[in-house]
């Protein structure tokens, strides 16, 4: 048998990094044996024990979170009775707090992770990237960290970027594109009349030394369009900045298509097959 307990309360989170969230909140009980504390990214659902801490314990360091992202916290008290059963107190009120961007991203980024990436070199992240793209906000940005991501650009697959957005990798995040036997692809394509559209930080890596070429006769047939980042169909206010991209079946960066207002600086485009740079009509 035994009593109730009281349930601990002014619960308060605040960021420590784009990684690491602080929890703190007041005891109000003299008989626990510990407390349970939960988090969830919903304020109303979904939490989800990530600790049990000792008698006395009055805050909790919270790592290995994703950047840009909000967290929601309650803790409760408990106690073992002479019974055996474990009898616990309400829970307290739920605390918040956003880790920050991390790298120069803002708080809100989208993260590909969060959308199902996973960054190992071995899974196709393509669909998942894209599910970032088309969850972002106008205005927003969607952040890849650090990581190798595997891209399959085949049947006419790529990263198709939208209107008013910024894609920024960390400065070790990769891209890299599956080996195929494509004669064309993009690994990004800004295009269709895109307008504010900003794409900077870590390295696209092309498949050239592992193309597949499959032409019966490369002197008639021409196999140069498997492209870094393609800008065309009259996209506009374009900038690309602090990348690396390199291997490439053909270009780096290719514009072409009546795009316009197009800024490209501090970008490192080697060993491409055909062009670090083509500017076309």
């Amino acid at each position: 048998s035994g009593g109730s307990i009281a349930a601990p309360s002014s619960l308060s989170a605040s960021a420590a990094s784009a990684s690491a969230i602080n929890v703190k909140w007041v005891d109000n009980s003299s008989n626990e044996d510990g407390f349970s504390l939960q988090r969830s990214t919903s304020s109303s659902s979904g939490f989800v024990k990530i600790a049990d801490l000792a008698a006395g314990t009055k805050a909790y360091a919270d790592s290995g979170l994703s950047a840009g992202k909000t967290y929601y916290y309650q803790v409760k008290a408990f106690y073992k009775a002479s019974s055996g059963v474990y009898v616990s107190s309400s829970y307290s009120n739920v605390g918040s707090a956003a880790t920050s961007g991390g790298s120069g991203v803002p708080v809100g980024a989208i993260n590909v992770k969060n959308m199902g990436a996973k960054g190992d070199g071995v899974t196709n992240d393509l669909a998942a990237i894209q599910k970032a793209v088309a969850a972002v906000p106008s205005g927003g940005t969607v952040y890849v960290p650090a990581g190798t991501y595997l891209i399959d650009v085949t049947n006419t697959n790529t990263i198709l970027l939208k209107c008013n957005m910024h894609f920024t990798m960390d400065a070790n995040a990769i891209l890299k594109v599956k080996p195929n036997s494509l004669t064309r692809y993009n690994a990004i394509s800004i295009t269709n009349g895109v307008s504010n559209v900003e794409v900077s930080g870590g390295q696209l890596l092309g498949e050239r030394d592992g193309h597949k070429d499959l032409r019966t006769d490369p002197t008639t047939q021409k196999s140069e369009w498997g492209f870094g980042i393609q800008i065309g169909g009259k996209a506009n206010g374009i900038k690309i900045h602090d990348i690396k991209i390199s291997k490439f079946w053909g270009d780096g960066i290719c514009t072409g298509g009546y795009a316009y207002d197009i800024e490209i600086r501090r970008v490192l485009s080697t060993q491409n097959r055909r062009q670090g740079l083509s500017i076309t009509t």
